[in-house]
């Protein structure tokens, strides 16, 4: 078999990225934590519907900085958090 090769021109590929996070709090950019460290706070309602062949869901998100986090969010709630740790 003998293949015929042709060099084309390929547009260089463009994609949405995040760049930086505000909180929708104070609107302070939210940081990333250093490396190895985590500090991930999510605040999130999600709704829809499962059936066995087919779903949809859709997702309400809010970003939250640590400080608000502590001063505005959690003092909503008159009991403290549930906690987990995982280690693996």
């Amino acid at each position: 078999m003998t293949q015929i090769i042709e060099t084309i021109d390929v547009p260089a590929d463009t994609r949405d990225v995040v760049k930086s996070t505000n909180c929708d709090i104070c609107g302070n950019e939210i940081t990333e934590p250093r490396m190895y460290d985590v500090d991930e706070i999510t605040v999130e309602r999600q709704t829809g519907t499962s059936y066995p062949s087919d779903n949809w869901n859709e997702y309400e998100r809010f970003d939250v900085c640590t400080g608000c986090w502590k001063s505005v969010v959690k003092p909503i709630f008159n009991f403290g958090p549930r906690k987990n740790r995982v280690d693996f």
